[in-house]
Order: C-alpha cells, then sequence, then structure tokens
C-alpha cells in the first residue's frame, strides 16, 4: 500500500512539473502565433479599409439612387477576433497551470498579470497620444491588442483566484510593492482574484481593502466582497456613507447586481436613503427594486412600511422575493429631474455629447433618410428641412425644452464631435452654471452652428465629457469627487472614427474607463449604421445603467 502511495505521490509531482513546462511551451507557441498575426495585419488592415469605404464610394456613383451605405466592419471585426482567439487560447493554459497544483504555477500567473497590466498601461497611453495615421482612421494595431490583452488579464485573475487565499495574500503584498503612487490596477486585479476565491480567509483580505484611502480600491473591495454574499455586508454598510460618490454608486449598483440576492441589503441602505441625493438617489431606488420586486419608486416611507412587515423574515434568512406579493404602488416622483429627448435625469453635473457630423443635417425621420437618401444632403437642408426636421432642429428643440426646467445648482457642459476625431467641449475646460443665461445662450450657439463635416466616435466624446468633470482617462484610477455623473450621447453609434474600429472593444473600453468614474450615459442613436452601432449605443448604455433610446423619428 505504502509503494502505491509513494508511486502515486512521485507520479503526482512529475506531473506538476510537466504541467509548468507546458504552460512554458505552450504559451511559447502562442506567441510565436501572435508575432505570425501581427506580421500578417498591416496587409490584412489595408484590404479590410478597402472593403469599409467600397459601400460609399459606389454611393457616390449615384446618390440619389442609393440608399445611405452601411459600412462593412467585417474586415476589422475578424482582426479583433482573431487577437482574442489568441489571448483565450493562453488563458486556457493559465488555468491548466493553476489547477496543476505545481509549486511554482501562482509566482508564475502572477508575474504574467503584472507583465499584461504593464503593456495595456502602456497601450492606453500611447493610444491616448496617438493621431490618425490618415485622415479616415487611427492605427488600430494598438487597440486590438489592448482589447485582447483585456481577455488575457480575466483569465489570469481566475487562475490566480485558483490558488488560493494564502498565496493571494502575498500577491496582494507583492502588488502594492510594484504599484504606483497614483495607480492601483495590480491591487485591484488581486482584489478581483479574491472576489472570485471563496472561504472566510479571501473575504478577511478584503474586509480592510473596504476602508482603503483610495477610492478605486473600495470600489473594488465592495465588488469583492459582494460575490462572497451576506458574510461580506458588514465591511461594506459603511460604504453607503462614503465621501467618493463614485464609491457611493459603485456600491449600489453592485447590490443591485451581484447582491440582489441579499435582502439583507434593505435596511441599511433605506438608512442611507437621506444621504444620498441626484442619481445616488436613482441607484439606490433601483437597488431596493432588485432586493425586493417591489415598484414604490421614490417614495422612502412606503419602503419603510413594507420592511417593517418582512423584517422577521429577512432577519431570519427566510425570505424570498419571488415568493411575495408585489404590491400595487403609483412609485414616488424623484423630485430635480431634468429630461433629454424624453430621457429624465436627476443629475448634478450633465454633459451633452451631440454628433457635430453631417449626419447632424440629415433627416431625423429614419424611413425619410432611408428610402429618399442623397448624399448632398447637408447641402439642400432648404428643400426638405421644412417637411421632414434635421436632427440638428431636434436638437435645438429638446435642448430648448431642457434648458426650460434647469435647476439653479446644475453643472453642465455641450461637446460637440466633428471632422477629424474632433470633441469640442463648448465651455472649454469648465462645466457651464446653469444659473447663468449667458452660459445657457453659449451652450445652444454652440448646437446651433454644429460643424456638419468629418466624424467622431462616441468613445472620444465620453473621454471629453469625463474631463470636464476631472474624471478623464489620463487622470489613473482614484476619483474623490466627481463634477459629472450623467452624459447624454447623442450620435450614429458606429465605431469608426476612433480610437477603436469594432464595436464590442468601444464598450469593452468604456466599461473599463467607467468603471471607477461610475457616470451613467443615456445613449441617444441618430442615423441608421446597423448592427455595429446598435451594439455600441446599446452597450454603453447598459454598462452604466444608462437608458438606450434608437431615435428613429423625431420625438
Amino acid at each position: 500500500m505504502r509503494a502505491v502511495l509513494l508511486l502515486l505521490f512521485v507520479a503526482g509531482a512529475a506531473s506538476a512539473q510537466d504541467a509548468l513546462k507546458a504552460w512554458k511551451d505552450a504559451t511559447k507557441k502562442l506567441e510565436k502565433r501572435e508575432k505570425e498575426f501581427w506580421g500578417e495585419y498591416q496587409r490584412r488592415w489595408v484590404d479590410a479599409e478597402t472593403a469599409f469605404w467600397k459601400p460609399w464610394q459606389d454611393a457616390r456613383g449615384q446618390p440619389d439612387a442609393n440608399p445611405n451605405p452601411v459600412f462593412d466592419y467585417s474586415g476589422f471585426q475578424r482582426l479583433y477576433d482573431e487577437f482574442v482567439a489568441l489571448q483565450q487560447l493562453k488563458g486556457k493554459e493559465d488555468a491548466a497551470l493553476a489547477a496543476s497544483g505545481h509549486a511554482k504555477a501562482g509566482a508564475t500567473l502572477l508575474d504574467e498579470l503584472f507583465d499584461t497590466i504593464k503593456r495595456a498601461e502602456a497601450l492606453d497611453a500611447a493610444m491616448l497620444k496617438g493621431r490618425p495615421v490618415q485622415w479616415d482612421m487611427f492605427d488600430q494595431r494598438p487597440a486590438i491588442e489592448r482589447h485582447g490583452l483585456a481577455f488575457r488579464h480575466d483569465a489570469l485573475v481566475a487562475a490566480l483566484a485558483s490558488c488560493g487565499a494564502p498565496f493571494l495574500a502575498e500577491a496582494l503584498e507583492a502588488a502594492g510593492k510594484k504599484d504606483g503612487k497614483r495607480h492601483a490596477e495590480r491591487r485591484v486585479a488581486v482584489i478581483d482574484a479574491l472576489g472570485l476565491c471563496p472561504g472566510t480567509e479571501a473575504r478577511a483580505l478584503l474586509e480592510p481593502i473596504a476602508a482603503a484611502p483610495e477610492s478605486s480600491l473600495r470600489i473594488a473591495a465592495a465588488e469583492a466582497l459582494l460575490r462572497h454574499g451576506p458574510e461580506g455586508r458588514a465591511a461594506l454598510v459603511p460604504l453607503a456613507a462614503d465621501p467618493s460618490p463614485p464609491v457611493r454608486r459603485a456600491l449600489l449598483q453592485g447590490i443591485a447586481t451581484l447582491g440582489a440576492g441579499d435582502a439583507g441589503w434593505v435596511a441599511p441602505i433605506l438608512e442611507a436613503w437621506p444621504g444620498m441625493e441626484g442619481v445616488q438617489r436613482a441607484d439606490l431606488v433601483r437597488a431596493l427594486h432588485a432586493l425586493t420586486n417591489q415598484p414604490f419608486g421614490h417614495a422612502p416611507e412606503k419602503w419603510k412600511e413594507w420592511l417593517e412587515v418582512y423584517r422577521a423574515e429577512i432577519d431570519g434568512g427566510r425570505f424570498e422575493k419571488d415568493k411575495i406579493e408585489v404590491q400595487e404602488a403609483e412609485p414616488g416622483p424623484l423630485t430635480g429631474t431634468i429630461s433629454f429627448y424624453g430621457i429624465p435625469t436627476p443629475g448634478r453635473g450633465v454633459v451633452l455629447v451631440v454628433d457635430g457630423s453631417r449626419r447632424a443635417w440629415w433627416p431625423a425621420d429614419n424611413a425619410v433618410l432611408k428610402t429618399q437618401y442623397r448624399e448632398n444632403w447637408h447641402r439642400t437642408r432648404s428643400s426638405w428641412e421644412k417637411t421632414h426636421a434635421s436632427h440638428q432642429a431636434v436638437m435645438l428643440k429638446e435642448f430648448d425644452r431642457m434648458a426650460a426646467a434647469l435647476p439653479d445648482d446644475l453643472r453642465f457642459g455641450v461637446v460637440v464631435l466633428y471632422g477629424n476625431f474632433v470633441a469640442d467641449s463648448a465651455s472649454g475646460k469648465r462645466l457651464f452654471k446653469a444659473s447663468s443665461k449667458a452660459d445657457v445662450s453659449k451652450a445652444r450657439r454652440a448646437l446651433e452652428k454644429l460643424a456638419a463635416d468629418g466624424w467622431c466616435s462616441a468613445l472620444e466624446g465620453i473621454f471629453a465629457a469625463f474631463r470636464l468633470g476631472d474624471l478623464g482617462p489620463e487622470e489613473g484610477v482614484d476619483f474623490p469627487e466627481a463634477g459629472v455623473d450623467t452624459v447624454y450621447l447623442v450620435h450614429g453609434g458606429d465605431p469608426a472614427g476612433g480610437r477603436y474600429v469594432n464595436a464590442e472593444a468601444v464598450v469593452a473600453a468604456f466599461g473599463r474607463l467607467n468603471r471607477f468614474r461610475r457616470v451613467t450615459v443615456h445613449a441617444i442613436r441618430i442615423a441608421h449604421d446597423g448592427e455595429m452601432a446598435e451594439t455600441v449605443m446599446r452597450g454603453i448604455a447598459e454598462r452604466s445603467f444608462g437608458t438606450y433610446l434608437w431615435c428613429e423619428k423625431a420625438p
């Protein structure tokens, strides 16, 4: 028997040793394939760009007989997808190494994670400084690489989670030593792994991080502890009164999603009600609805009455929201709300990001545009705008409606997208004051004189909007305050004209950008750029708890 056990032990040790070698061999082969991919990249990019422009070039020959062309993104899509597939294969090897039990598996994967983060940071910085290689496109190599690395990053985090809490304690210490003073990407990655690692040891490591000085670490800890269920709640309750608005929003949004099965949150967030205002109050109501299925909206007394009825069940762990009666009620109204394109917001820092390209001068009625499209719509407005309002005319009408109800304490901005990837803030580097008639007039003039040429992606506009609230992508990941909490994005949605020419990559990049900023984006899609536009605009709205509106006709 002892001999058999010894043989099994030796075989297991040999297997573990083989696992590290197998990981190194497989990674080396995949890196070789990656090198070959980039060797083919330039030729394939030219082919994809040629195919992309063909429908437009064909339509130019007889503009009045053709519908507005829908551009072909399939060539770009394949390039992104192939690089992602390579990173996913690496992720499978990472998981196999972590599962092997090799003594050096954790350290090897941690080093790989830190290298991946460093590589991603360099790509982000390069893209922010980048300029179009020609008038119509940025070089997509950094974007393709950055999008793929996000998949490898997530796979490494998941693999490290299986290495156990004792190793992750060491990893957290190592991450702090290798991290910069203002950035926390390495520590956040290890915190994410702790959120995926079950057990009391992992939770004990996370609980003190919920009180860390950096807002980004508190947000990451909140998300991780919510994954640990009711046991992590006590350490998170103080975040409901956190001095950082993004942290409060992250907690409430996390409760509505990750923590929606823990009704024990009802009482603590109801107690936090008086300290919440604006968009945070909306987040709180969303969390209460997710926890209970009840429709009381912004009526705290109704929520308190309901809680007293079910408090014993909740405290005793017997509450099941799907088995109780959904009461009929008129949801209490949210005060201080403004509206744009019929989408209300209680925001206190609001930025309108509008497409100022020639699309703004096209008819707002999509059926007219599709059946009567002509290339020179923007030059012949006088012949059709009396019967078919342009998108610009609709924007102005919607702005006037909003301006008539602006509360004096609101700060707002207007960003116009046009030209060669230009995102122009009408107020410069500051936000307008709603109480200033001069500021309101200046904002309206920016909408009256849209550039009506070129193009600029939605993501570039969001970058500009965030910068107005001191939340720009250059600012790192720590935001104790937030000058902007809501963005209205009025755009065609197509991903061309930016650093990413891929719909899923745009949405993923926005998700990374917004994780520690927590700005709600209401996406109002104009024009008719097809499935890619739908993916971009709907994805951005859903990732930020905003509203998606396909504006097929003038409101």
